[in-house]
């Protein structure tokens, strides 16, 4: 190994030998005793050398280059400054290269790249050519984000023409960027390009190129949707940083691996992943590590709709990269803003954001990116009701579409056409696009197959044809629960990860519209259990959720739990199960936007629905009335206005004798006090009805039924409650803790 052997010659000649070195030799012998673990001698030996012959520029440089493989970059800059000089001689080229390499490795981009043009114009002066190929292609990267992708392969060109034969790491080194070039361009050569990158730097026993080129070849998969290839790459990659000590790039790599892990829903590992990932970026003072982390918290934030920390992350993230010099870092982290804003209700500032990343996209060439969020752009617009924008977006995506391979890109717009034709009203258009798309998928898709026959249902529906929009929506779930009952909790956790905020709008507006025109149209038993299928699924996801923020590891099952001693109750199961002459359960769906609202009452005897305000529309009076209550305020005549929009038809539907309620709230509705709403005399629900909530009519049902089991057993169900406790301290007594303990108490059976 030609490391080792550098390595061995300094062991072999003492310091007062002066062994003939090039710069780049030095440079390798650096690199080769960081990784060796004996840098401490050789910067012992070149200190010696330094201090017997000051003029000795090889022993400097080899200093410089170990202070910086150290990450004491202030060091480093000073060692590199003093061997700089005009005209450059080739140590002064190799000292513009440390300090250019210096700057990219901590994400310094723009004084990245005024340095590696010194070392370019330095190396042209020198005849160095493995320099000037050197300097060609790092700065091959930098253009190809500030120019474009095909700047940066000509670059790659010029530095394949000028490096010597004999350089095989240097080839391998252009083939692993050239990699990574195509891939963005999602050119099938990219795979080629990174294998052969890999083989040869296996074969030169050069553990840190071949960590790179595993890492293009990982970033290839990751583009062609093989994230779990990806991930098995990245993983070798990070095993070889580790082992040559390469402590910067592995935080890159981990951000990677904890990019994938966070997709498939394993947010645990992905938590542990990136705390690695920061200790290291910390250690080796990489900023653009630090300012990528910030753009992975944030997109988690998002994914599970935290929208004030993804806000806070993905600005720290952009600021990060615009004080780096890095536009593409920055983009990177706007390009989840657009949906950021959508989730929060700004259609403006989300097609602001999207407008200014695709022009970004289509400049730098990156396709795959600029198709993707073509798309959005034209979700945004279909929120607004801007159909002209969001056809043109369309006919734009199609375009490009067609002069590149993109796989699925014709499905997916098909997709896009037809909830462009729904949100006009076009319902004979929309059935023809997404009975297109349906026809296309492989009847392995099965949450997108769900979509389009969800969607084909409300097409159903609108059109008035009643009965075959709900068989539409049963068969549907019918098909997604089956496969949904094959799935580990790992595979829900993933499933449940998928969808973004915005099409959980899209698919809750469709859902509540269907819902409300069956109820309405003489459907409401039909139209209750599709609810609760649907509240059913909804809740397995959020537990799954859950199960995966709070854990790492292997899966506590809670979700699993859920879904077999809670699954989604028929009428008949809720009238048996939790109704008595004096109960009566209140379940609502809340649709998204302007969708309308569905309350179902259910009683011993029957079920009855009734078609409400969408929930949006009371938005800011439900924030005001909750406002209210928690300082203390009266609610004056808000409490009433609630009332009346989402309880009076209900209640007055409701047999004399029912004095329960169990409520099962839906979307913003969760967050309404409901027992302290004013019926139609000013008095507040709970002085007339005991009201107790339940996230889904199963749950009720489950919990019902686990009580009767417990009654029948050895004995009843035990209450333990805890009040009044005598501090050892100065700390006052709270005596009224144990009224209400008590009070509870006799809620007990003795």
């Amino acid at each position: 190994m030609i490391h080792r052997l550098v390595l061995l010659l300094l062991h072999l000649f003492p310091a007062s030998v002066q062994v003939p070195e090039t710069p780049r030799a030095v440079t390798r012998s650096a690199l080769a005793a960081i990784e060796s673990d004996s840098a401490t001698a050789l910067a012992a030996r070149w200190t010696t050398r330094l201090q017997q012959d000051p003029g000795d520029r090889a022993a400097a440089l080899g200093l410089a280059t170990l202070a910086r493989l150290r990450y004491e970059y202030v060091d480093a800059r000073r060692r590199y400054a003093a061997l700089d000089q005009d005209p450059p001689d080739r140590y002064a080229v190799y000292a513009r290269l440390g300090l250019a390499m210096a700057f990219d490795a901590r994400g310094l981009q723009a004084q990245a790249d005024s340095a590696f043009r010194r070392a370019l114009a330095g190396s042209r002066l020198t005849g160095d050519s493995a320099a000037q190929a050197i300097a060609l292609m790092n700065l091959a990267y930098l253009v190809a984000t500030l120019d474009g992708i095909e700047h940066g392969m000509a670059y790659l060109d010029s530095a394949r023409e000028v490096l010597p034969a004999r350089e095989l790491e240097l080839q391998a080194d252009i083939q692993r960027r050239n990699s990574v070039l195509l891939a963005v361009q999602s050119d099938s050569g990219a795979s080629r390009e990174a294998e052969a990158c890999a083989r040869t730097a296996a074969s030169l026993g050069a553990r840190r190129l071949e960590a790179d080129c595993l890492q293009a070849a990982a970033l290839d998969l990751r583009i062609r949707g093989l994230a779990d290839s990806s991930l098995v790459l990245l993983q070798r990659a990070a095993e070889l940083q580790r082992a040559a000590r390469d402590q910067s790039r592995l935080a890159e790599t981990l951000l990677r691996e904890a990019d994938i892990l966070r997709g498939n829903a394993a947010f645990g590992q992905a938590h542990q992943v990136l705390d690695e990932a920061l200790a290291n970026a910390a250690a080796s003072h990489n900023l653009l590590a630090l300012a990528s982390a910030h753009t992975g918290a944030g997109s988690l934030a998002l994914r599970v709709q935290d929208f004030a920390t993804a806000g806070e992350e993905l600005g720290q993230a952009v600021a990060l990269f615009r004080q780096q010099g890095d536009p593409a870092g920055a983009m990177l982290a706007r390009s989840f803003l657009p949906t950021l804003h959508a989730a929060e209700g700004d259609v403006t500032g989300a097609a602001g954001e999207a407008d200014s990343i695709i022009t970004w996209y289509h400049r730098t060439g990156e396709v795959p990116n600029e198709f993707e969020m073509l798309r959005t752009r034209a979700s945004i617009a279909m929120r607004a009701g801007d159909w002209d924008t969001a056809r043109g977006a369309l006919d734009r995506a199609a375009q490009l579409a067609a002069r590149h391979t993109l796989d699925e890109a014709s499905g997916s717009l098909e997709l896009d056409r037809g909830r462009l034709a729904l949100y006009q009203g076009d319902l004979g258009e929309a059935e023809r696009h997404l009975g297109t798309y349906l026809a296309g998928l492989d009847s392995s898709e099965h949450v997108a197959r769900h979509e389009a026959r969800a969607r084909l249902a409300e097409v159903y529906a609108r059109q008035g044809r009643l009965d075959r929009a709900g068989q539409e929506l049963a068969l549907a779930d019918d098909a997604l629960d089956r496969w949904r009952a094959t799935l580990a909790d790992h595979d829900l956790r993933m499933l449940a990860s998928q969808a973004m905020p915005t099409e959980d709008y899209e698919r809750h507006a469709s859902a509540a519209r269907v819902l409300s025109l069956l109820a309405s149209g003489g459907h409401a038993r039909s139209a209750f259990a599709l609810a609760e299928r649907r509240r059913a699924r909804a809740l397995a996801d959020q537990m799954a959720e859950a199960d995966a923020l709070r854990r790492a590891g292997a899966a506590p099952g809670l979700a699993d739990r859920i879904r077999t001693q809670a699954g989604p109750a028929t009428v008949e199961d809720v009238m048996a199960g939790v109704l008595d002459d004096s109960t009566a359960l209140l379940e609502y769906v809340a649709g998204t936007g302007d969708a309308p609202s569905t309350v179902f009452t259910v009683t011993r005897a029957e079920v009855r629905a009734h078609v409400l305000a969408p929930v949006a529309s009371l938005a800011d009076e439900i924030a005001r009335f909750d406002a209210l209550l928690e300082s203390g305020d009266s609610t004056g005549q808000l409490g009433r206005s609630l009332g009346a929009a989402l309880l009076d038809s209900a209640l007055a539907s409701l047999p004399r004798g029912v004095t329960r309620l169990v409520i099962v709230p839906d979307g913003r509705l969760h967050r309404l006090p409901f027992d302290a709403l004013a019926l139609p005399d000013g008095a507040p629900l709970i002085s007339r009805y005991e009201v107790s909530i339940a996230p889904s009519a199963g749950v009720a049902v489950a919990l019902r039924r686990r009580a009767a089991r417990d009654s029948a057993g050895a004995g009843a169900a035990s209450l333990l409650a805890f009040g009044d406790p005598a501090f050892q301290s100065t700390l006052s007594r709270l005596a009224g803790s144990g009224d209400e303990a008590e009070s509870v108490g006799r809620y007990a059976s003795y």
